[in-house]
This record gives structure tokens, sequence and C-alpha cells, in this order.
């Protein structure tokens, strides 16, 4: 069972499994936008809300999963509003996912662990570490959130700790990089460059407006970290383990890729938007996936001049799927 499927790891995890020979249950709310990005024989649909526990442990129930990948989340607040259901689906989310595994597998912290328990994998993320003390950042990394999103991660990262070693279940987490594909929604960054440089190269417009180019994060194929959670969730010991490339580029490094594969000089597309730069404090987020190289046999297949070139030439592809 996975959650969070309409994102771009769900969809990446569900082609991933299913490949792997998995019959793949997708926790799904019941909205029409759901429903188009799979078709039947790729998804079998259980209707529920990782905030509504009953619907969660009749889902669990209906579906007996032998793995539960939790991939939902609430993205980077911008208002207050959205702080507290970042909260909500990014912290107190997990727990509900947790503690139905827990219901429905008939765990206590006291009785026997049954046999062929549920496993679960829990989509953890870097933002966790907020200005890391150290660089890079391993499992060991102190946990120093500095925004909503990122304390909320924090939350159900430890939540998930706290079942493995208190109920003792198979319950692990990926510490996930920033990772982008073809799959993101428009308004991420990497995609609204990618679109902007095609449709200017078209002569649709003239400019896009871009803010803090010098920026710097890790540029991860989204499909390579679920070939990562599949892995961990796949170990016989559950565990915490740190999925990134181990390299970092600017968001000019990407506009300048893009823009050039398109034949075009990005300075004379880009107009710079004033504000104050986004950084970790001196340390850069940063990952060191040693843990997932020695024990997981785990590393990343795509570049990060591949992972420009693949998002420019799918949004190629859209306008020229969307004019004929």
């Amino acid at each position: 069972m996975v959650t969070g499927v309409t994102g771009q790891d769900g969809r990446y995890l569900v082609d991933h499994l299913r490949r792997s020979g998995y019959d793949v249950y997708g926790l799904v709310h019941r909205t029409a936008a759901e429903s188009v990005l799979f078709e039947e024989s790729e998804l079998i649909r259980c209707y529920g809300n990782i905030l509504d526990q009953v619907s969660l442990i009749r889902a669990l129930d209906a579906a007996q999963p032998d793995e539960v990948y939790n991939l939902a989340a609430a993205e980077p607040p911008s208002v207050p509003l959205e702080a507290e259901l970042a909260m909500r689906v990014n912290g107190l989310g997990v727990l509900q996912i947790l503690e139905a595994v827990r219901i429905v597998n008939g765990l206590s912290a006291s009785g026997a662990k049954p046999s062929g328990q549920t496993r679960i994998f829990q989509a953890s993320s870097a933002a966790m570490f907020g200005r890391p003390d150290k660089e890079p950042q391993d499992e060991s990394t102190k946990l120093a959130p500095v925004d909503p999103f990122g304390s909320a991660k924090a939350y159900g990262h430890m939540m998930t700790r706290t079942y493995r070693n208190e109920y003792g279940m198979h319950a692990s987490a990926g510490i996930m990089f920033n990772h982008e594909s073809p799959r993101r929604k428009p308004h991420h960054f990497a995609r609204h460059v990618a679109a902007a440089a095609v449709m200017i190269s078209r002569g649709a417009r003239r400019h896009v407006s871009l803010g803090d180019l010098d920026r710097r994060v890790e540029w991860g194929f989204s499909a390579d970290h679920m070939r990562a959670a599949h892995a961990i969730i796949g170990q016989p010991e559950a565990g915490d383990y740190v999925v990134g490339v181990g390299e970092t580029h600017s968001y000019r490094e990407f506009v300048e890729l893009a823009f050039a594969h398109v034949g075009l000089r990005w300075e004379e597309h880009v107009r710079p938007v004033p504000g104050p730069p986004r950084s970790s404090g001196g340390k850069e987020l940063r990952a060191d996936a040693t843990k997932a190289l020695t024990r997981l046999g785990w590393r990343h297949s795509t570049s990060f001049e591949e992972l420009v070139i693949s998002m420019v030439e799918a949004e190629r592809a859209r306008v020229s799927a969307s004019t004929t």
C-alpha cells in the first residue's frame, strides 16, 4: 500500500513495484484528479485519509499489505494556516499510520511479535537537519529543524523510531534529500524553469522571473530515490537511511543548463526577483549515503545534467502534445 500516490515519488514507486511483481494498493481520496493518473490494472484503489484513523484501519484490514510506504506529505507552508496542515499531515499523519498498522497487526509493547507483520517505510526529509552542524549529513546528524515543515517531518521520523523500538515494528525511514523529475508539479522551481525555457524557445513568452539563483541543493532523480525506498523496506532489520546524491548545484546552474539545451542564453531571458537568500547557515544540506551504498548496494543512476535535460525534453513533449 502506498500513500501519496499522486506525487512524483508515488508514481515512480508504483511503477517500480509493479515491475517487481507487486499488487499495489493506493490510498486515495475520492476525487477525479487522483483517479486519472493510473489505469485500473496499475493500482488497486483504497479510499481513505491518513488523518482519519478509522479509514486507515479499514483500508489496511481490507488490503492486508505486506508493505506500507508513506509518501504522503504537505508541502512547505507559505502562510500560517498551511503550517498547521503541514504539522497534521507530515507529523500526526505518520503517527496515525503507525498506530493503524500496529492495531491491524495486533502488536503490543509486551506481547509476542507475530511473524509476517506489515513493514513500513516512512519518507523523512533532509529538512529535519535544518542548519546542520556538519557537512555532509548522515544518519547520526542531529535533527535541528528551523521551519514548520522540517519540524513536522522530524516528529514523524521520531515516531517511526519510537514504534520500531517500543513495539518491535519493522518501521524504517529514508531521509530523502532534494530530488526532482519531469513528474514534479508545475509550480516547483525545476519544472517551472524547464517549462519556461521551452516556451521562450518557441516564442510563446520572452522572460521568466526567478529569485535566489545562488541557492545550492542536491538534484537527485525521484525514480532513483524510490528504488532506495524499496530496498530499505526489504532489509531484514528495520532502520534509518540517508538517501541522496552527495553533491549540490546552484539554481543558476540548473537554469543555465535548461536554457542552453534549447539554444538560449539564460541571462537574456531571466529577470531576477529581489529577496532574502535561503541558506542553511553556512553548511549545505548534502547527503552522506554511505550506509545506503554499503548495506543496500544503492547508488543514484542519473547525473545532474541528465536530470535537467530530461525535464526540458518532457516539457517539449507536453507542449507538442498540447498543440497536436
